[in-house]
């Protein structure tokens, strides 16, 4: 009987670190924080050719870039930037009223946003709008 129940707990044990293991590689949030990181490694600059600087409500810089949607998901996506840059955005937060028929692969967008002071090269879209 202690052999069962041991043989029982030792399964169990290994269901639930393997099950734990895969819902991390799937989570979303993981993927877009390794994402995030592999371009902060890539390009330490922000989207500086294609941007336009202007003020935002309050103190803090609003910039923009313009491309093409090579990615999204429902709180993140990836674009094409006009230079050949790859840009990514958290969208979570972000107006996309400006986007007349919703955010479509292969669209032309412009996005405004702000950098996040505590992650460089990790942006924070502020609003989504056709191009």
């Amino acid at each position: 009987m202690k052999t069962f129940s041991l043989i029982t707990g030792v399964i169990c044990a290994v269901v639930f670190l393997t099950a734990c293991q895969k819902s991390d590689e799937n989570n979303p949030s993981s993927a877009v924080q390794s994402q995030q990181q592999m371009q902060s490694e890539e390009s330490s600059t922000q989207p500086e050719a294609e941007s336009e600087i202007s003020q935002a409500a309050g103190s803090e810089t609003e910039l923009s870039v313009t491309g093409t949607v090579k990615d999204a998901t429902m709180n993140f996506v990836v674009l094409t930037g006009e230079d050949g840059g790859e840009y990514s955005f958290s969208t979570g937060g972000a107006d996309k009223s400006g986007l007349k028929n919703g955010l479509l692969l292969g669209m032309k967008i412009t996005v405004f946003y702000q950098e996040n002071s505590n992650y460089p090269g990790s942006y924070t879209a502020i609003r989504l709008v056709d191009a």
